[in-house]
């Protein structure tokens, strides 16, 4: 039996998915239609992003040593009030993008008549390797009945 991947938490064959993300699940790969990722939306990838994460933590901190520091060149009185504003607004960001980079991806299908889970991941890389090597064997199930999904 030819495997596919072999991981932690999922093992793919050219029968069987079994999948340790959400639970222990076993699935024939015969029985597998319409394989779909769940992605998060556009605003939430790039909300997520490493230059987004960066850039709101450096914005944040420059607007809290400013604030702390209370530079005696400045002589506007609103200045802090605005730096504050600025940097409560940056943690709030970051929360946010904390939380989307958490947010796991999902394969999902059809088998045998009920969408299901078949496999959960908040690693990026190995959600592909599991994504593509589904992928793989679908593709050679479909071309062997010569059926396209």
């Amino acid at each position: 039996m030819t495997q596919f991947y072999r991981g932690p938490d999922a093992v793919i064959t050219q029968d069987l998915f079994v999948s340790k993300q959400p639970t222990y699940q076993r699935f024939a790969m015969g029985d597998l239609r319409s394989v779909r990722v769940v992605r998060a939306s556009t605003l939430e990838t790039v909300g997520a992003s490493t230059p987004v994460w960066v850039c709101s933590g450096s914005l944040g901190s420059v607007g809290a040593f400013a604030l702390l520091t209370g530079d005696t060149a400045i002589s506007v009185p609103s200045v802090p009030t605005i730096v504050l504003i600025m940097a409560t607004a940056v943690g709030l960001v970051t929360a946010a993008v904390r939380s989307l980079r958490s947010r796991p991806f999902e394969l999902w299908a059809l088998y045998r008549g009920e969408f299901v889970c078949l496999y959960r991941s908040t690693d990026r890389l190995r959600f592909g390797q599991v994504t593509r090597a589904t992928r793989r064997v679908l593709e050679r199930w479909h071309a062997e009945l010569g059926e396209f999904d």
